[in-house]
């Protein structure tokens, strides 16, 4: 399933003009634990990158799965929480995922979010995009770990999952590559 769209705006599109995917993992570590690790160049600015992960408002546009986005305010200071829906379909069957994650900068080029149990159909994940200049553009590295709450099945599901996960974070690094996150990348948002 596009569950895991969740690792959010993962990272790029190895098709995508002017980014370039150089290492996209996609594995199951243990029964349920799905792990993703991507490195990934992007022509965007990392102030643009950084926004994009950070604002909402770009969320629908790089995850075009996303049926459903709330800002549930900041449980903590330094801590945003958002829920999220997001359509995923295997051949005929469809199903939406809730998933709500706390979101924090530990500092400016990193973004760390973590899975809130309550409200979402994962049990535990965490994200953590590292942005780094590079050129004139932007180096994205990303690590996260997924598990869901609903039975994926044994024998297909979870190379069925991986395809899914894999062509996702190709799909968010492709569409924000290409999007356009204003003049000078800064983002309307800031966490509290």
């Amino acid at each position: 399933m596009r569950a895991a769209g969740a690792a959010l705006l993962l990272a790029a599109a190895s098709a995508a003009a002017g980014a370039e995917v150089e290492r996209l993992d996609v594995r199951r570590d243990a029964p349920g634990v799905y792990r993703i690790e991507l490195d990934a160049r992007l022509r965007a600015a990392p102030a643009a990158v950084r926004a994009m992960i950070l604002d909402p408002a770009h969320w629908p546009r790089v995850m075009p799965w996303l049926v459903e986005l709330e800002r549930l305010g900041a449980p903590r200071p330094g801590v945003r929480r958002m829920r999220t829906v997001l359509r995923g379909c295997v051949l005929f069957f469809c199903r939406d995922l809730r998933h709500v994650m706390d979101f924090r900068t530990p500092d400016p080029w990193t973004v760390e979010a973590h899975t809130v149990r309550e409200g979402s159909d994962f049990r535990h994940g965490r994200t953590r995009w590292r942005i780094l200049p590079e050129g004139a553009g932007t180096r994205l590295r990303m690590e996260s770990e997924l598990e869901p709450a609903f039975w994926v099945p044994p024998l297909i599901g979870p190379w069925v999952l991986r395809m899914k996960l894999r062509g996702m974070a190709e799909a968010v690094v492709r569409h924000m590559d290409g999007e356009d996150a204003g003049e000078d990348g800064e983002s309307e948002e800031e966490l509290p």
